[in-house]
């Protein structure tokens, strides 16, 4: 009878560890800035990720003058190694997010949505994640010119 505890136990275990460095290997950080610019509309969202919650800040300045403004908090619902699918509520808006390295897609679930100063179809569209590029200080070459 003890065989077969250790055994289970085994099986458990690698399961397990099987299911953590799976988990690891398939989630992706969605942090970072995201940026959106189409049909007059220009949009900046920051996204953070601590633990379960995600948050976006998404702020629009469109050639109308009027800045529409939104934060929102929600989880994750969906991943995998391409895409991480994220569920908001706002109010009495629902949106959902699908992330992937490059961007993100912004989909409106409400029919008719109420945010966004009454136009909540600005959101939905793509929007491009902004990298930053690190530059290493490079040496500076100095000739030295006798004459």
């Amino acid at each position: 009878m003890e065989k077969g505890v250790v055994k289970n136990l085994r099986i458990m275990v690698v399961f397990a560890v099987t299911l953590i460095i799976h988990k690891n290997v398939l989630a992706f950080d969605v942090s970072g800035r995201y940026s959106f610019k189409a049909k007059g509309m220009v949009g900046k969202m920051i996204v953070k990720e601590v633990g379960s919650k995600i948050t976006v800040d998404i702020n629009t300045a469109n050639n109308i003058p009027n800045v529409c403004d939104l934060q929102a908090t929600g989880s994750r619902v969906r991943e995998s190694k391409k895409s991480v699918d994220a569920y908001f509520d706002y109010d009495e808006d629902k949106f959902e997010i699908i992330f992937n390295p490059t961007g993100a897609t912004i989909k409106m679930l409400t029919e008719v949505p109420s945010i966004c100063c009454g136009r909540g179809a600005y959101y939905d569209g793509r929007w491009s994640k902004d990298r930053h590029r690190k530059t290493k200080n490079k040496p500076i070459l100095l000739s030295s010119v006798t004459g």
